[in-house]
């Protein structure tokens, strides 16, 4: 089955505020490249040391109702984002496990031919140690340096 994969340049803005209102962002640019496999879009990229999350790699999937962000390498997660719902996960680490709630706030998917944008608000708690709400927004493009001014995709088999 073929997969049409762009490169692509994303920009990840992702804005944490605490119980007391506290606010802390992480804006970062990463190479990384957007897909389809089986009909449905996905973007994936390897987290930055900047995230404190070196040598990890995010898989995001994105349909329109439901997008979910996948983790693998020094940590583990696969977490569902559903609006209005309710989704648990593990976030497994070599320190541990920590089981996480996620409530969905916002949750927009909008991507086309290595272009577009993706937008998660929601609150999350670990059990017993935090409760904060969250925003990821992910602003992609073709990579210029990648393709030049061609703009092709590359075809894997």
């Amino acid at each position: 089955m073929k997969e049409n994969i762009r490169h692509v340049l994303l920009r990840v803005e992702t804005v944490t505020r605490d119980e007391e209102g506290k606010e802390e962002q992480i804006s970062l640019q990463v190479p990384g490249i957007i897909g389809v496999r089986d009909g449905v879009p996905y973007i994936q990229y390897e987290e930055s040391s900047l995230a404190g999350m070196e040598g990890v790699t995010t898989t995001i999937t994105c349909r329109e109702e439901l997008v979910i962000l996948e983790r693998t390498g020094s940590v583990s997660q696969r977490q569902e984002y559903r609006r209005g719902e309710t989704t648990q996960s593990a976030y497994e680490t070599p320190m541990g496990t920590l089981n996480i709630e996620v409530t969905t706030r916002e949750l927009l998917v909008n991507l086309n031919e290595g272009r577009g944008q993706l937008k998660l608000a929601y609150d999350i708690s670990v059990k017993g140690l935090f409760h904060h709400f969250n925003t990821i927004s992910i602003e992609l493009r073709e990579d210029p340096d990648f393709y030049g001014n061609q703009g092709k995709a590359e075809t894997n088999h």
